[in-house]
């Protein structure tokens, strides 16, 4: 008796491309707001550090979420045979990760930015 698994080889990884594409053009957007906004706030072009981080951030998801749909299981690689890694739970870790990160230097700006005034 030979099982073999059913992948459903319909959109499902594209939706889900797709999904994560948005997360990083939010994420850049953002990043970019911060490039603008802070060092015009604080004074000092050292400000510009998250929003880098975030740029960076946000071209690591976006080429993931390609990595991630192009291995997707039931897609074929290029060589023929079906890819054999599942995408896991990886990068939702490190957007969670990251948001709190995010989060935290946030709320410490805001602290700085109140004790300044």
């Amino acid at each position: 008796m030979n099982a073999r698994l059913y992948v459903d080889e319909g959109l499902q990884p594209e939706r889900t491309e797709l999904a994560w594409q948005r997360t990083a053009l939010s994420i850049g957007v953002g990043s970019l707001i911060l490039v603008r906004l802070l060092p015009a706030v604080f004074g000092g072009v050292e400000w510009i550090a998250p929003g880098i981080a975030g740029l960076l951030l946000a071209g690591f998801f976006w080429v993931a979420s390609g990595r991630r749909y192009r291995e997707a299981p039931g897609r074929r690689s290029p060589r023929g045979s079906e890819a054999a890694v599942s995408p896991g739970g990886g990068l939702l870790l490190i957007l969670t990760v990251a948001v709190v990160l995010f989060g935290v230097l946030g709320a410490g700006i805001i602290v700085l930015a109140t004790l300044q005034n």
